[in-house]
C-alpha cells in the first residue's frame, strides 16, 4: 500500500501504477479540486457508524472524477475529461 493511502481504505489511484488521487488532485490548482479534497477531508473525519459516510465517499469520488477525468478499463489507465 502506498504511504499516501489511509490504513483500511485501500488506495486513491484509480489504477495500480497511476500515482495517487489524492497527490493528483493537491497538484491541481482549481475550485474543483479543492472541493474534491474538502470531501475527502470531511469523509475521513466522519464517525465510523456515520450514515452520511458512504455518502461523503462517493460525493469525493465524483468530485475527484470532475477533476481527473473518468477512468475506464479500456483508456490505458490515462483519465479523460467528459
Amino acid at each position: 500500500m502506498k504511504s499516501c493511502c489511509p490504513p483500511g481504505e485501500g488506495c486513491n489511484a484509480r489504477v495500480e501504477d497511476e500515482t495517487c488521487s489524492l497527490t493528483l488532485l493537491r497538484r491541481e490548482r482549481n475550485p474543483n479540486a479543492r472541493r474534491a479534497l474538502s470531501l475527502w477531508d470531511r469523509y475521513q473525519h466522519a464517525a465510523e457508524t456515520s450514515r452520511s459516510r458512504r455518502f461523503l465517499k462517493r460525493a469525493y469520488q465524483r468530485a475527484r472524477d470532475q477533476v481527473l477525468g473518468v477512468w475506464t478499463p479500456w483508456d490505458g489507465g490515462v483519465g479523460t475529461s467528459a
